[in-house]
C-alpha cells in the first residue's frame, strides 16, 4: 500500500486482482473493500481494466452491462468506460462511457484513429 501512496494505481486485467471467478458477488464485494481501502489510505485513483462480455464482440453500442463478471463489478465504479476496436484495417478505435457517475464533462464518446485518418470527438 506505502508504495501507491500519492499515486494513480492501474490493475490489468480485473481477473489477475480476484480471490476468485469474477462472476461471483462475493469474490467482486471483496475486491471492492480492497479498493476502497486503497484509495482511503495510499492510491490517489486506481484504474481497473476489465473484459467486455463475449456478447459485445460485434456489437456497435455500449452499456454498463457491458463489463464481463457480477453486475457489482459496475456498482463501485465511480467511471467505466469502454474501448472497441471498430476497423481493424484503420485501426479505429470507438470509446465510451457508460457509467458516469463521477463525470460532469457531458457526453463522453469518441472515436480515435491512426494520426492523419479522421478524428470525431463528441462531448
Amino acid at each position: 500500500m506505502e508504495s501507491c501512496a500519492g499515486a494513480d494505481a492501474f490493475m490489468d486485467t480485473l481477473i489477475r486482482f480476484l480471490d476468485g471467478p469474477e462472476n461471483n458477488a462475493e469474490i467482486i464485494r471483496g475486491f471492492a473493500e480492497k479498493v476502497f481501502s486503497l484509495l482511503a489510505v495510499a492510491a490517489r485513483n486506481v484504474e481497473i481494466n476489465c473484459h467486455t462480455q463475449k456478447s459485445y464482440a460485434n456489437r456497435d453500442e455500449m452499456g454498463p452491462d457491458m463489463f464481463r463478471g457480477s453486475g457489482d463489478i459496475t456498482a463501485f465504479l465511480s467511471n467505466g468506460y469502454g474501448l472497441m476496436q471498430t476497423d481493424a484495417v484503420k485501426n479505429e478505435i470507438f470509446r465510451q462511457m457508460p457509467i458516469q457517475s463521477g463525470f460532469t464533462g457531458g457526453n463522453a464518446q469518441f472515436h480515435l484513429a491512426r494520426p492523419g485518418r479522421e478524428r470525431r470527438f463528441d462531448h
